[in-house]
């Protein structure tokens, strides 16, 4: 037998050990193993000890725990983690019993660093400020692995926000981006984003309607001259990415009429403007 074969049917004998800086290797024939010094000092492994299955498994089990605690400490300096999350990694990459991956996380809990309830109230001012649904971020909260039990005591008030002033800005952000958008589009679009929100579809719809009923007069009537501005150039473009494509006067025109509806414009705002233009 060859001084490299160190498996019998029975035991693991240790081949090498090599101290670093990131630990110390314990080289078996068919994998290597990395400790911290403190273990390694307590299971007293030497080149050519052999170890029973028992204790072979306990110095696999003490090197995956190390490896995750590297792990656990690498996600967290890179983003924040429910508690369900992190478990759920680490439990997918090492074998590891369930009680050793608690047992791993506790310190991080008793310090603060993985904090569920601090998670939440986070991520739900967060989600707030951005113009998400309440209700929509708790069941978001859920997914991630926040339990019930903690999301059902936070209570909307708590939060200093006022949603309804916070979404009513955001609408009006959203309005001032879409300019070069007709009426339609924008409140189509600003629909879509508000559902993606958690919203439902009639609450959106009367936000959006009660932003744009209460716009000035004046600021009404420089929206539709913008908008028929806009529906002018529109025509014009339509028409010279068409004319060449050899349709008959009848098709040109159905043609023009169906892709400026379908941008936003209304229907009888398009036919009337492409009647002034002769198309």
């Amino acid at each position: 037998m060859s001084e490299l074969e160190c498996r019998t049917s029975d035991t693991f004998t240790v081949q090498n050990v090599e101290a670093s800086k990131d630990g110390v290797h314990i080289l078996f024939s068919d994998r290597e193993l990395v400790l911290d010094t403190s273990s390694y000092t307590d299971l007293f492994l030497y080149p050519g000890k052999e170890l029973d299955e028992e204790e072979f498994h306990h110095v696999v089990s003490l090197s995956e725990r190390r490896s995750a605690i590297h792990y656990v400490s690498k996600l967290l300096c890179n983003r924040r983690y429910t508690y369900k999350q992190l478990f759920d990694k680490v439990r997918m990459k090492f074998q590891l019993k369930e009680e050793d991956i608690h047992e791993i996380l506790f310190p991080y809990t008793q310090s603060g660093i993985l904090d569920d309830e601090k998670y939440a109230l986070d991520y739900i001012q967060l989600g707030l400020e951005e113009g998400y649904y309440f209700p929509y971020l708790k069941q978001k909260l859920i997914e991630k692995g926040i339990h019930r039990e903690l999301l059902s005591a936070l209570d909307e008030s708590r939060f200093d926000v006022d949603q309804e002033e916070s979404i009513l800005n955001r609408i009006s952000l959203l309005d001032k981006r879409k300019k070069q958008f007709p009426l339609r589009k924008r409140k189509a679009d600003i629909m879509s984003l508000f559902l993606e929100r958690g919203f439902d579809s009639s609450l959106c719809r009367e936000l959006i309607e009660n932003f744009y009923s209460s716009k000035g007069e004046d600021e009404k009537e420089k929206d539709r001259e913008n908008e028929l501005m806009l529906l002018k150039k529109r025509v014009k473009e339509c028409y010279n990415s068409l004319r060449n494509r050899g349709l008959s006067s009848h098709d040109l025109r159905e043609k023009m009429i169906q892709r400026l509806v379908s941008k936003g414009f209304a229907y009888d705002s398009v036919v009337k403007e492409m009647d002034k233009e002769g198309f």
